[in-house]
């Protein structure tokens, strides 16, 4: 006689059989909210990921996400259900970002990939469209309003990514959307999270370089890095050296650089060798232009 399959066993089979329309709303919220800004939301969305770790290969990401016009399912990883072709060739998120130059219909799967419960899959999702920002800006724009609302999740990664998404987009910001959420975007400057100040530092830069208009207002707001507070006096010190490498992009734009200058001059002290010495290399190319 056949054992009895244990719980977990179960599980696999009853989801296996289960058509799209049973699988029942077992998303996250998140994934509600992230895809309300698309204007036209597919049929069926199905989205399989694979992307390399930071400090490792490549882990290969089988989960679907299914999004049946309003009502958003989550899949099993177990499914049987056949993926797209062309996602289930990509190898890590380069390739994703690549692949959706060519399909841009499949830049509504990584938007729904966000929403995942996965974290392998929000965040690979996140990334490759971190990446197709940078090459290719207005495939994203129509979907300012989504990496907007990213600026206040919960989860600091898919933040910073949005913060870094949002930057790539100011070139091709015409209805200047970037302008009307500036504050916002500059605020984590004033701490506590020095990691996500560095991300709104540094894509400050990118703005004021595309937006040559917002230059001066960003400048002013990177200069409150010195007032920060952050965890520690060190992570000020940090936070303080990506903001000379900013102001090594602004200055360039900015009509005036005297309080930069300044600022510069004051950091040549620091007592984090490697911001003093961003200081010193600030003042020093300052000289050239």
């Amino acid at each position: 006689m056949t054992a009895a399959p244990n719980g977990k066993t179960a599980r696999r089979v009853r989801i296996r059989n289960r058509s799209h329309e049973q699988a029942g709303s077992r998303l996250s919220d998140d994934l509600v909210r992230c895809t309300s800004s698309l204007s036209v939301a597919p049929p069926v969305w199905r989205i399989r990921e694979t992307y390399f770790r930071e400090t490792g290969p490549a882990t290969q990401i089988c989960s679907h996400v299914h999004v049946l016009s309003s009502h958003f399912t989550y899949a099993s990883s177990h499914s049987r259900d056949p993926l797209r072709p062309a996602l289930s060739g990509c190898t890590n998120r380069s390739d994703m970002s690549t692949l959706a130059l060519s399909q841009t219909d499949l830049i509504g799967e990584m938007i729904a990939g966000i929403g995942a419960k996965q974290a392998r899959v929000r965040l690979g999702a996140s990334k490759a469209l971190q990446n197709l920002s940078c090459q290719s800006p207005q495939l994203l724009y129509p979907h300012f309003d989504f990496f907007a609302a990213l600026l206040g999740h919960a989860n600091q990664v898919l933040k910073w990514n949005a913060l870094t998404t949002l930057a790539n987009l100011a070139p091709v910001d015409s209805e200047g959307k970037l302008d009307s959420i500036l504050s916002s975007y500059l605020s984590p400057i004033a701490g506590p999270n020095m990691i996500t100040a560095a991300h709104a530092i540094r894509g400050g830069a990118i703005i004021g370089s595309a937006k040559p208009h917002l230059a001066q207002r960003i400048a002013r707001e990177i200069l409150c890095v010195e007032g920060a507070v952050y965890a520690t006096a060190e992570c000020r010190n940090i936070a303080i050296g990506h903001a000379l490498q900013a102001f090594g992009v602004l200055c360039r734009v900015l009509p005036n650089n005297r309080a930069i200058r300044a600022f510069a001059r004051r950091q040549r002290g620091n007592p984090r060798a490697a911001t003093a010495a961003k200081a010193r290399k600030f003042l020093d190319d300052i000289k050239v232009l």
